[in-house]
């Protein structure tokens, strides 16, 4: 992270959107939102680990509707549900990678399978990727 001299940024437009414009401003990452006064807006208001939560799920393709019902509502519960799932999409989208990778190293060998260990008796196979202009020279080997 660099660190660069503060500017001062004031914005002028509809009161109605503000919101979202600051939203959208902070998710670009090219402004860091600082409030004037403690408490002077919702997201002044909520912990680092609520506001992930919130960036998370505003994130997310498919939304439903906010909850209307905030009787017995335990925001830090959700907001710990909402990041462990975001903690397991990273995990899984990690793992499909590795697979990913997997498959595209094994993609050349086909529906090949090795023998069982039993049946190789110690033996190991060296697995090579060989041009196609050097096959001629396989039939040179004793």
């Amino acid at each position: 992270m660099a660190i660069v001299p503060l500017k001062k940024v004031t914005l002028y437009g509809p009161a109605a959107q503000r919101d979202e414009v600051l939203d959208g401003l902070q998710r670009l990452g090219c402004l860091h939102l600082v409030p004037l006064r403690d408490g002077d807006t919702a997201l002044g208001k909520l912990s680092s680990a609520a506001y992930a939560a919130l960036r998370f799920l505003e994130d997310c393709p498919d939304q439903r509707p906010p909850t209307r019902h905030r009787a017995g509502y335990d925001f830090a519960k959700v907001d710990a549900e909402v990041l462990q799932i975001q903690e397991r999409q990273r995990e899984l989208t990690e793992e499909q990678d590795e697979l990913a990778a997997v498959i595209d190293q094994l993609r050349p060998w086909g529906d090949f399978q090795l023998p069982s260990p039993k049946e190789l008796k110690g033996l190991q196979f060296w697995f090579y990727v060989l041009p196609h202009h050097e096959r001629k020279r396989l039939t040179q080997l004793p």
